[in-house]
């Protein structure tokens, strides 16, 4: 899955994973219910008096990571309304079995202690964390690597999440993408 800025295209995008649930299938403690939870890691600002993201910065090292799992509701209501960007979803091509185990290794990840850890816009970034956890559950043949291509192809082309959208659906690890969300229909994008 992963979510495009559009009008205007700044940066790139945000790769994340989204998983849904049938209805009841996530529900609070005080008995609220969310059609799904979104596993992203995400950049931490370290100079609290300048809180925006710049890809310079990225290739420096200038940001430490965490993960964050909320609903998916959540999520898109905070990222959608009242701006301009959208989130295009592709639906993984994988048993359940192993959807499963993604999100469990999904929630692994977040719980680890990601203290220190640096963010990497080719090494550790948003778009390459969500392609590693979808290659944990893949057989070999199947996985994302790096193969013949000289190193920094490859960083490239699994570094941006239109790029590894890509590179999943030849492989047929992704299905076509579902109707775009966007800031008009979010509220109803998933009565799927």
């Amino acid at each position: 899955m992963k979510k495009t800025t559009t009008k205007p295209v700044r940066y790139g995008d945000h790769g994340l994973l989204m998983f849904t649930f049938k209805p009841g299938g996530v529900k609070t403690a005080d008995g609220r219910t969310a059609r799904g939870l979104v596993v992203s890691l995400d950049a931490y600002y370290k100079d609290k008096a300048n809180m925006s993201y710049s890809p310079v910065a990225a290739l420096k090292g200038k940001y430490l990571v965490y993960y964050s799992i909320q609903t998916m509701e959540r999520y898109t209501e905070f990222k959608l309304p009242g701006q301009a960007q959208t989130m295009t979803l592709y639906p993984l091509n994988i048993r359940r079995g192993r959807q499963l185990k993604l999100l469990d290794n999904a929630f692994k990840k977040a719980a680890d202690n990601n203290d220190g850890e640096v963010y990497s816009l080719f090494y550790n970034s948003c778009a390459n964390s969500a392609l590693s956890l979808i290659n944990s559950v893949l057989d070999e043949n199947q996985k994302i690597k790096a193969g013949w291509l000289p190193e920094i192809i490859y960083r490239i082309k699994t570094t941006f999440p239109d790029s590894i959208a890509a590179l999943l659906l030849k492989k047929k690890i992704v299905n076509s993408p579902l109707p775009e969300v966007t800031g008009d229909n979010w509220q109803h994008a998933y009565d799927f």
